[in-house]
């Protein structure tokens, strides 16, 4: 019984017992702080709040420079894009040169301007175009009335420079008229696929622009809360 009872005991120091923390003894000053660190996730919450909301300046800045930028475009002053771009540097991007460091709303919204303004041009090209031709055909056929009445009256060798010269005219009526022609059929494709597309990208940046400015307001007001 002597040698049992000391080999309890050996055991015992043999492998003993460890407490587990939530087991440990009242009082003791034994304390371990939590490894999370809440001043990170704070710092992470102001950077993302900061972010948002210098997007939040960006479209406040986009809707008050929105009526400069349209008014830029429709100025029939404007005409080339040397001009354009001098505009809108100056107006709308705070002389800022580099596209990177201009306004995200702001150059989505000119890229629908500038695709509205090649519509118009295009529009306006084959309409002159159209009056060309309308003012071609009316000059020859003018010009032609004119030699005929000289032939009335001409002589044998007059008539047959006369008739010459009717014959150049109608060729280069022809030439003329067909290369405003497929000017024009050119053109009139083009403007087809341009109103397609810029109806698309217009209805696109309206509902991109909104579904932004909600989801902004949303992620701003829970990260301050």
């Amino acid at each position: 019984m002597k040698y049992l009872k000391k080999y309890l005991l050996f055991l015992e120091e043999a492998d003993p017992v460890v407490t587990a923390p939530e087991e440990m003894p009242e009082g003791t000053d034994d304390v371990k702080e939590s490894p999370v660190t809440p001043e990170a996730d704070s710092k992470s919450k102001d950077l993302a709040l900061k972010s948002l909301k210098k997007k939040s300046e960006e479209l406040k800045d986009f809707k008050q420079k929105r009526t400069t930028m349209e008014n830029i475009f429709k100025d029939p002053k404007i005409q080339s894009d040397e001009q354009l771009e001098q505009e809108l540097l100056t107006k709308v991007y705070k002389n800022k040169k580099f596209v990177k460091d201009r306004n995200k709303y702001l150059k989505d919204y000119e890229s629908v301007l500038r695709s509205e303004r090649r519509k118009n041009k295009l529009s306006k090209s084959i309409k002159n175009d159209e009056q060309k031709l309308r003012d071609a055909k009316n000059d020859v056929e003018y010009q032609k009335s004119l030699l005929m009445a000289q032939k009335k009256d001409a002589q044998k060798e007059e008539v047959v420079e006369i008739d010459k010269q009717l014959v150049d005219l109608q060729t280069k009526f022809q030439k003329d008229s067909q290369q405003i022609q497929n000017n024009i059929t050119k053109n009139k494709d083009i403007l087809k696929r341009d109103i397609i597309n810029w109806q698309k990208k217009k209805e696109d940046y309206k509902k991109d622009t909104k579904s932004e400015e909600e989801k902004l307001q949303s992620q701003i007001s829970n990260l301050q809360k």
